[in-house]
């Protein structure tokens, strides 16, 4: 419908993230075009079967990655865990490509796994979180296994480069909203409308 929000979730996955929004802005009475990509098939047909079950109102789900998606015009684009896996060198043609998209005051909501600047405060960070999964049950060994998966495959920098690179692209004032450990959260705006005096 006319008037209606756009929000895309680059790397859905189950589309976890968009049936809360929907639920979220239903609440409030408000209406928006909901997008979702994955580049997992699978993911994007649970993602599929979820948004059914749940009832979310306008969703389109599809097989993407976010290097080869065209995005449309939209007010807001989510990023959860997703940059983090693509390759350094294409990381700024795909922020670009978000920013471009991005209506004015569009918001971009990144979260990633980030390392610290000083090797010895990244080991703590690190060491910190495993000890925090162990109390949450799982085992020395599930732990280790998961590490080992994703240290070819995935790639953070620490959140100076990150918020850097945001900048570099266009963003004004990239903010970092929220840290735990080796986990952050940036929120960017596109533009922001200017305040008379």
């Amino acid at each position: 419908s006319t008037g209606a929000m756009s929000i895309v979730d680059v790397g859905c996955s189950t589309g976890e993230t968009l049936a809360i929004l929907d639920r979220h802005l239903e609440q409030q009475g408000r209406e928006a075009q909901l997008i979702g990509l994955d580049p997992s098939a699978a993911m994007v047909k649970k993602a599929q079967e979820k948004a059914q079950n749940l009832g979310v109102r306008d969703i389109k789900i599809q097989a993407a990655t976010a290097q080869e998606f065209v995005f449309p015009p939209s007010n807001m684009v989510i990023m959860n865990y997703t940059l983090q896996f693509i390759p350094k060198e294409e990381r700024s043609q795909v922020l670009r490509k978000i920013y471009d998209s991005l209506l004015p005051q569009g918001v971009f909501v990144l979260t990633e796994k980030v390392v610290a600047d000083h090797p010895k405060i990244d080991q703590a960070m690190v060491n910190l979180y495993y000890e925090f999964k162990e109390r949450q049950g799982y085992s020395k060994l599930s732990i280790a296994q998961k590490r080992e998966a994703l240290e070819n495959v995935m790639y953070p920098i620490t959140p100076k480069e990150q918020l850097a690179m945001l900048e570099d692209v266009g963003f004004k004032s990239p903010e970092l909203i929220f840290k735990w450990y080796n986990f952050a959260c940036y929120l960017a705006v596109k533009s922001f409308l200017d305040v008379g005096p």
